[in-house]
């Protein structure tokens, strides 16, 4: 505790291991990272009160309760306030409050409801953007179904709209530097793009994807539909608090394994996941000898920051693509850095290594992108935008707020995707061409297809259309879309591996394939009082959470009936997907979970029998990977497993990866030895004085070990498999600071030279770097001390060395 004290990071303090052999370890952390802070935990730093919150998974909490290391009442009796969600229970102790069970040390109450483990994800959310003040000075506007023609409240639902000034102030708080710059810059631009932000008052909590305006266009700071009231959680200060970060609303779009069962019959094929996989090594050789990094790697989602989870702040790993792109401006070849190369393809290599782990695959995806969805009309009617002669049937992205959805078709669509809603939910937009040899009415009158789309007959006829896949999804979760071909940037564009498609192959909607199960309700156990929490809402809220079987079986369990009897459910299910998601997700019940985890099993013994009766056979990777622990315990001796079409496409994924790796290992280097700046240099300066290749040597040699010894403190200190995600995220804060800091010794350094010109310095310590002989080495070394980032906007040698090579060519 002392050595915390000290140094205000992460400190083990220690562990201890289960019967089963796992290790479950403890840390003393602090609540600040930097430019991510916890603005309601900080309310209590501010007003000077002491607390400490532990957090621990609700797996591990049930572990350790099963063994006796800790007392469950006993630690909620201790508590100031406690609660648990589907991952994580908290135990929050402030000084001073040790009588009353309450939030309000932090200007907040909770109420005992059904979604309250939900909503209390506030009091941890960690974001950039924060703001508050009195309420009587908030301007705020609610709208009802009166302001808004009595449309359809699912037009509206999730999307907030927040003044310009208003976000700009927002960023006050952040400290000052380059990302608080970056963010107010971006704001005033209309660059900024969606923002996933809280408004929580003294009536509830306001929660969406804010769009940002011109002030003009809005009749108050914030605007919103009442819908995105949620009164479980308050302030009781007579203060508003603001919290935000920004949302990527496009990225690459990723063979997911969920997608991919439930349409691997007509869409998702073995075919076109072969081209896919084959085509990644072509793509990124050909790219990269074009002097550009393909945009799937450019737009990989590495940087995920969902409801409960922490942003990525690996910056130390994952800025080389602002190096790239700044080394691409400047006018210099991306063959000539073997270091951006490889963190290129060491990014590709990382995240397939990752997927398997998790038993799943990291393919990109043709033709496809992956973005969040607006309604046109929230955007018209509450936002005042304008999008002129676009047809109003067709679907478009725009990057202010993703893709923009006709409302008409989002309402049609919404039970065919379980679900639509415009507070975060991402899509896949798939492009195909389409043909249908029967009358599509069918697919029409289940909205799969808008109902005045003119399908033809014939495959050469075949039109352009856009597959939609929400995620999560289930079978017959999709819908086909007319699209704006200017305004949707699909990723891997390739007119080659554009599937043509006869619509009579598709499965039938959602609705359709669940017409004949039998579905089951979920049963209650919890009767929540609707007033403010007590011990025991919250002692009953824990318990349940460590029984909280996760949607994982239940997810896994329809796959694999999917993959095996092609897209289709269970004959008899617990409950619809939805609602069982959102129970164990969002609520803290154990008669639920006790019901589902019963059901999900049931779903699986039942999968077994029916695949081994009718004598078909089970793919041994579906097996292995989506079957439960249990499942292997009661299968069926006469259950055939086989070598199908999934292990194949596994086999072939592992054969890529290593080919990957293969390349990877001399790639970087052979690209930059035929480079054009490179050979520039070479040419410009055709030998070096030993004294300076002496010092250049010495330079590496120094600083390329400290970034090494960097990497390992790093890697000891997230090789715990079981380590938690604010664990995780303060390693990889402190991780990048430390490199950062050897970035700044380096750059100092050579700024510091009493001969000057550290342009030239650099531009010297390149030379070396890529002479095979200065180096006695087959490539040269390894140029990372040049190309190594720190944090966004910060100087790097790579800087000096572009001055430098412009003054080369200037003479």
């Amino acid at each position: 505790m002392d050595e915390f004290k000290e140094s205000k990071k992460p400190i083990q303090s220690g562990f201890f291991r289960l019967k089963n052999g796992k290790v479950i370890t403890d840390y003393f952390m602090p609540v600040e990272t930097g430019d991510w802070v916890y603005p309601a935990l900080n309310r209590l730093t501010a007003a000077g009160i002491k607390f400490r919150l532990g957090v621990i998974s609700v797996k591990e909490l049930g572990s350790n309760i099963s063994i006796g290391r800790y007392d469950l009442p006993k630690l909620v009796d201790t508590s100031t306030f406690c609660w648990a969600n589907a991952s994580y229970a908290f135990f929050l102790m402030v000084d001073g409050e040790d009588k009353d069970f309450t939030l309000s040390a932090l200007g907040m109450e909770a109420l005992d409801s059904k979604k309250t483990p939900k909503r209390l994800q506030e009091v941890t959310r960690i974001v950039q953007m924060n703001a508050s003040g009195r309420m009587e000075r908030l301007s705020y506007k609610m709208l009802t179904a009166d302001d808004l023609n009595h449309l359809p409240e699912l037009f509206f639902d999730g999307v907030i709209f927040i003044r310009k000034t208003f976000a700009v102030k927002a960023c006050f708080n952040m400290p000052d530097g380059y990302e608080k710059r970056k963010m107010i810059a971006l704001i005033n631009k209309n660059k900024i793009g969606r923002l996933i932000s809280r408004l929580t008052i003294e009536f509830g909590l306001v929660k969406g994807l804010a769009v940002v305006c011109d002030d003009d266009q809005l009749e108050a700071d914030v605007v919103f539909h009442e819908s995105a009231l949620k009164k479980e959680v308050f302030t009781n200060d007579c203060k508003w608090m603001f919290t935000a970060f920004r949302h990527p609303h496009i990225h690459t779009a990723m063979w997911d394994m969920q997608s991919m069962f439930h349409n691997h019959t007509w869409l998702l094929t073995e075919e076109r996941f072969g081209q896919d996989l084959n085509s990644i090594i072509v793509d990124m050789n050909q790219q990269v000898s074009e002097g550009k990094i393909p945009d799937w790697i450019l737009y990989q989602e590495e940087h995920g920051h969902h409801e409960d989870g922490t942003p990525s702040m690996e910056y130390a790993t994952t800025g080389w693509k602002k190096t790239y792109q700044r080394w691409q401006a400047a006018g210099m070849d991306i063959q000539s850095s073997s270091n951006i190369l490889f963190m290129a393809y060491g990014s590709v290599i990382n995240q397939m290594k990752a997927a398997l782990r998790k038993k799943r695959w990291w393919v990109p995806m043709s033709n496809a992108m992956m973005a969040t969805v607006t309604t046109r009309e929230a955007l018209e009617l509450i936002g005042g935008y304008d999008f002129g002669n676009i047809p109003r049937n067709v679907i478009f992205y725009d990057e202010r707020f993703g893709v923009v959805l006709p409302a008409d078709r989002f309402t049609e669509t919404a039970d065919l995707h379980d679900t639509w809603d415009q507070d975060g939910d991402q899509a896949k937009f798939i492009r195909i061409k389409l043909w249908s040899s029967a009358d599509p009415e069918e697919f029409r009158n289940t909205f799969v297809i808008p109902s005045d789309l003119e399908v033809p007959n014939t495959p050469e006829e075949a039109i352009d259309v856009c597959v939609v896949i929400r995620s999560p999804n289930g079978p017959g979760g999709y819908s086909i879309e007319r699209y704006d071909a200017e305004r949707m940037p699909f990723m891997r564009a390739a007119e080659d591996r554009i599937p043509v498609i006869n619509l009579m192959d598709a499965p039938p909607a959602m609705a359709t394939l669940l017409k004949d199960v039998k579905v089951g309700e979920i049963p209650s156990s919890a009767n929540h009082s609707g007033k403010l929490m007590s011990k025991d809402n919250a002692l009953s809220m824990i318990q349940a959470q460590t029984c909280n079987p996760g949607v994982g079986q239940y997810a896994n369990a329809v796959m694999a009936w999917s993959a095996i009897f092609g897209p289709s459910y269970p004959t008899v299910m617990p409950a619809i997907g939805n609602d069982i998601v959102d129970s164990l997700q969002q609520t803290a019940d154990l008669a639920a979970f006790s019901y589902i985890g019963d059901g999900v099993y049931s779903m699986e013994q039942l999968l077994m029998k029916k695949a081994a009766k009718d004598g078909i056979p089970v793919d041994k990777f579906v097996f292995q990977t989506r079957f439960s622990a249990l499942m292997y315990e009661t299968v069926p001796a006469d259950l055939i497993l086989e070598d199908g079409k999934f292990s194949k496409m596994n086999d072939a994924y592992r054969g890529t990866l290593g080919k990957i790796q293969d390349i990877v290992r001399v790639s970087s280097f052979e690209f930059r030895m035929n480079a054009s700046t490179r050979n520039k240099v070479m040419e410009a300066i055709p030998d070096i004085k030993p004294n300076t290749a002496a010092w250049a040597l010495q330079f590496w040699s120094k600083y390329n070990a400290m970034l090494e010894r960097a990497d390992a403190a790093y890697k000891q200190k997230t090789k715990t498999r079981n380590i938690s995600r604010f664990a995780k995220a303060f390693a990889e804060r402190e991780r990048t600071e430390t490199v950062s800091k050897i970035v700044e010794e380096m750059y100092s350094e050579i700024t510091s030279y009493e001969s000057g010109h550290p342009d030239k310095w650099a531009v010297a310590l390149y030379r070396w770097i890529i002479d095979p002989v200065l180096t006695r080495t087959k490539y040269g070394r390894s140029d990372r001390i040049i190309f190594q980032n720190g944090y966004e906007g910060q100087d790097t040698i790579m800087d000096l060395l572009i001055e430098g090579i412009r003054q080369l060519d200037q003479g």
